[in-house]
């Protein structure tokens, strides 16, 4: 089977380059603990459950990173489409958020602690520091420290930052990391 049909309208095969580019539009199945990072040539985004992917947002994708288990389904309604719009636009309101930090060390430690909510340390060390970097507009370099920082305080902390809640966990990423 070609990677350009697909026989049900789930896919849990690798969602090609190929496809983003022309503009064939995805959503990412709402499973918790799943995702990519779509790499573009100046920066990065993470697409998270739920949310829109190719179409019109993708075609200049030049590489894909899976986190977790992801599959891919077309939305054939209006409210499919819309819904996974709009999920789309969450995930680029919350790396805007980060990205609004102005340490680079604290916008590299509220990345890693973003995805400590949703995946495994494993999963996350999994993620090359380059494409972390470009996720936040950093240099890999400050990546590399931002881990150092944040491990050091995942052991040392008495509530670990997986429990809070994302706004309050980036609220408080400099206080807690600074």
């Amino acid at each position: 089977m070609s990677q350009h049909k697909v026989a049900s309208p789930n896919m849990r095969e690798h969602l090609s380059i190929e496809i983003l580019q022309n503009g064939h539009l995805w959503s990412i199945v709402n499973h918790q603990q799943t995702g990519v990072i779509l790499q573009k040539k100046y920066y990065a985004e993470y697409i998270g459950p739920g949310a829109a992917i190719g179409g019109p947002f993708d075609p200049e994708c030049i590489s894909i990173h899976v986190l977790g288990a992801v599959e891919y389904e077309i939305p054939k309604t209006d409210e499919m489409r819309f819904s996974a719009f709009q999920n789309r636009i969450k995930n680029i309101e919350q790396l805007k958020e980060i990205c609004e930090i102005s340490s680079p060390l604290n916008r590299g430690i509220a990345i890693l602690v973003m995805f400590s909510q949703q995946f495994s340390l494993e999963e996350i060390q999994r993620i090359p520091n380059n494409l972390l970097a470009m996720l936040v507009g950093v240099a890999p370099s400050t990546i590399t420290a931002a881990w150092k920082q944040f491990l050091a305080n995942q052991r040392n902390a008495e509530v670990p930052p997986s429990v809070q809640s994302t706004g309050m966990l980036l609220n408080n990423v400099v206080s807690f990391y600074g």
